[in-house]
């Protein structure tokens, strides 16, 4: 008898079957337990769980006969992950999919430390790394590293025309191993090498910190990690101990971070239980974030610096402080970028990095550019074709903030 598609699949499913039985028996009961809640609920809610387990069941039916029947070998691990970049796609352009080596890098950036040979450096238009700065006390400045190198090569592999996320990968390692950068130095004919043992390296976010002049002190924040808070206040108390009265706070270039850890270092800056900021999202609980506590900066006078890649959490301090007439906002436009991400993980240790919220400045302000689901690339083209715009005619591209029926503009965006 000629095979069937239907007892094809049957038979592929039946072959899986077993494999996860152990695991069917663990969710049996909670099945069992939607059902009942599905009657309770009527119709509408059984309709929703039929639909999810069908669907369901035509991804496991597509995933096994690719896997057992393409003609040629295919790597189950990478189907898997396309199927999961091909529903990522079809959300707004922030959600994303984070496979478990890159996950392992990310948590390491929010953490604060990392293995590593202590510099920061940065790639322009497919250049060279050149070094900004070696960390102080670090490795690097250790073996004598400075400002303004270059760096060619890595374990005697080129970098040249490298990004700099792949130059960090391969500098990058565990604590206590070696490393061979060849560098590039002006003034000298030859590059020469030089062996660097990586170290723990903290990962300051506030980058800088110091006094303008008698009155002004400046702070540099580029990015919200778990470790910004405490870092903002010990600048705090060190710039009043040399007198700060005024203060001017730099988020230009700042990717965000941890929503927490924006909304701490406003507290320090408000007083009263001002409203902070207020996430709103279909099946997560509204919350709003407000003051309270005494802060160490309440009343004296703010400046805060921004551009086109003030992103997210940066944004919320921001427009927290702009709301309240507690700052007043010089630059540019800020990114535009108003939705939550929580990250869900996976069984292989990767996640799912998904929007489930959005989130809402004291006046009430959306500050998310519209999008259209599934059109990241135009979203993203808007996205710099709008910087340059702004970069060639910036009187041209100045528009009038909107009053908030809440608000009444002072000096700032607005005042309750």
């Amino acid at each position: 008898m000629a095979e069937t598609p239907f007892s094809d699949i049957t038979r592929l499913r039946a072959t899986s079957s077993l494999s996860f039985m152990k695991i069917s028996r663990r969710y049996l009961l909670l099945i069992v337990l939607l059902f009942l809640t599905g009657g309770l609920l009527g119709g509408s809610f059984g309709s929703y769980l039929n639909d999810t387990r069908e669907n369901l069941r035509k991804l496991e039916d597509a995933f096994l006969l690719i896997n057992r029947r393409y003609v040629d070998p295919v790597d189950p691990n990478k189907v898997a992950e396309d199927a999961i970049g091909g529903m990522i796609e079809s959300l707004d352009p922030h959600s994303s999919y984070i496979d478990a080596s890159a996950f392992k890098e990310v948590e390491e950036s929010f953490r604060g430390s990392f293995g590593g040979i202590g510099v920061w450096f940065q790639v322009l238009d497919g250049d060279t790394a050149r070094v900004v700065s070696p960390i102080e006390n670090g490795p690097s400045e250790k073996v004598g590293i400075r400002a303004g190198d270059r760096i060619i090569a890595v374990n005697d592999t080129s970098v040249v025309g490298v990004g700099e996320d792949e130059v960090m990968r391969r500098l990058k390692g565990p604590v206590g191993t070696q490393v061979e950068v060849t560098i590039y130095r002006l003034g000298l004919n030859q590059p020469f090498n030089v062996l660097i043992t990586r170290d723990l390296i903290p990962l300051y976010s506030v980058t800088s910190s110091y006094m303008v002049d008698e009155l002004t002190g400046y702070i540099r924040i580029n990015r919200f990690a778990q470790s910004t808070y405490a870092e903002f206040v010990q600048a705090i108390a060190d710039l009043q101990e040399q007198g700060m009265g005024r203060l001017i706070l730099d988020l230009r270039d700042n990717g965000g971070g941890i929503l927490q850890s924006a909304v701490a270092i406003v507290d320090e800056l408000l007083s009263g239980n001002d409203i902070i900021v207020s996430v709103k999202g279909r099946n997560v609980p509204d919350e709003v974030y407000a003051a309270g506590h005494p802060g160490r900066f309440e009343t004296q006078p703010i400046i805060v610096l921004t551009n086109h890649n003030s992103v997210s959490a940066s944004e919320i301090v921001a427009g927290a402080l702009q709301d309240h007439d507690r700052a007043l906002l010089i630059g540019q436009r800020t990114y535009g970028k108003g939705l939550v991400q929580n990250q869900y993980p996976l069984p292989d240790d990767s996640r799912l990095q998904i929007t489930t919220a959005r989130y809402y400045t004291p006046s009430g302000r959306l500050i998310q550019t519209p999008y259209e689901k599934g059109d990241r690339e135009t979203y993203l083209e808007d996205k710099l074709e709008r910087w340059l715009e702004a970069s060639r005619d910036p009187e041209g591209y100045l528009v009038p903030v909107r009053k908030s029926p809440i608000f009444e503009i002072l000096n700032g965006l607005g005042h309750q």
